[in-house]
């Protein structure tokens, strides 16, 4: 919540908005497998390198994989082959994985993020 109010420099208020009503219901599409992305628009307070990263992860469709190489590649920094770490929640980076297919790296856990992609299936 600190981060959130240093961002946005607004008195933070808690309770239904058009925005979380929206985000809501998107959620609840996406798990019942109704909805490949989200529309919801989104405040992305980062670095420009993140931008582009936010937007290569978005660029998976939903039901495909990338690997973090594939990432690096497409925002034409190859090195940086962990450059999604601090992403904001309906940006895909579920969808990335392991150059070798393996499920690595997700901040809420790996069981999370194998469930993300199996609902994903659907969508193939």
């Amino acid at each position: 919540m600190i981060k959130l109010f240093e961002y946005c420099k607004v008195t933070i208020q808690f309770g239904e908005t058009p925005k979380t009503a929206l985000i809501k219901s998107e959620l609840q599409q996406y798990f019942a497998r109704n909805l490949p992305s989200f529309t919801v628009p989104l405040a992305l307070h980062r670095s420009e390198f993140s931008h582009a990263v936010w937007h290569a992860l978005r660029d998976i469709p939903a039901g495909a994989t990338s690997s973090y190489g594939d990432i690096a590649r497409a925002i034409d920094k190859p090195s940086a082959t962990r450059a999604n770490g601090a992403n904001q929640i309906v940006i895909p980076c579920h969808r990335v994985i392991g150059a070798d297919g393996s499920m690595t790296c997700y901040g809420v856990g790996l069981g999370r993020k194998q469930k993300f992609i199996e609902v994903e299936q659907s969508y193939r």
